[in-house]
């Protein structure tokens, strides 16, 4: 697909959790890129512990990553708190339970985890979504994968939410994520996206990222590897009225 046809372009990073090394070296390698716009998914903190990190100190690593992508590429950066955050974590570009938009694409985001609820510091229940009302928007930035879709961990077992799923099916056009650090990719869910960042911090980290671009009315939803030089990308099916 002709990038240079794209009306909106938007890179998605995966969990981060302190990662700078990381987060700086995709920065550079996606610098020369026309973005018009930044999702992140969550999980800044380094902490992989259960005990609530301090707050400062993940505000911290959330300003760094601000920072490097603000100095490098000057586009609008939103994001939503990933379950190892606090739930209070708040400042500029932050989409939990908020709208926003990128270019042509508009967006809301859900930030934590769950259903399962393991002692990390941003979790729910399943009916804590459900009951959410939101209007119909192109992208959901959900931190946590929708049911059945890039939410397979190691051992195999499903663990994304049924909530998030029914939201993903009704309300939005792709859904971004992360969490699952072992499922990034893209896949279709019925005739929806979701696509998977991964992560750059552990476990399972890598140098990748992902990407959403509209072309023609179009979502195109793409997932880079950058150290093996793997790609993978879908385009929305839209539905037969």
């Amino acid at each position: 697909m002709d990038d240079g046809s794209a009306q909106t372009r938007i890179l998605v990073i995966g969990d981060t959790h302190g990662a700078r090394d990381a987060i700086e070296t995709l920065v550079s390698e996606v610098s020369d890129i026309p973005w018009d716009g930044v999702l992140m998914v969550g999980d800044f903190t380094r902490s992989s512990r259960h005990e609530d990190p301090a707050l400062p100190e993940v505000e911290q690593e959330l300003h760094f990553a601000l920072k490097c992508l603000d100095d490098a590429l000057g586009v609008p950066v939103l994001w939503v708190p990933g379950n190892h955050d606090p739930k209070e974590l708040d400042g500029p570009g932050a989409l939990d339970h908020r709208s926003s938009r990128i270019g042509d694409l508009t967006c809301f985001g859900i930030g934590g985890a769950g259903p399962t609820r393991f002692g990390f510091p941003y979790e729910w229940d399943e009916h804590e979504i459900a009951h959410i009302e939101v209007e119909d928007h192109d992208i959901l930035l959900s931190h946590t994968p929708p049911r059945g879709a890039r939410d397979r961990v190691i051992w195999g077992r499903r663990v994304g939410s049924r909530s998030i799923r029914e939201l993903a099916l009704s309300r939005f056009r792709v859904t971004v994520c992360g969490h699952i650090h072992e499922a990034a990719g893209v896949q279709r869910l019925n005739h929806r996206l979701v696509l998977n960042a991964g992560a750059l911090g552990p476990p399972f980290a890598k140098l990748q990222y992902g990407e959403l671009r509209l072309i023609g009315g179009e979502i195109f939803a793409r997932h880079v590897n950058l150290q093996t030089g793997k790609e993978q990308e879908l385009g929305e099916i839209r539905p037969v009225c």
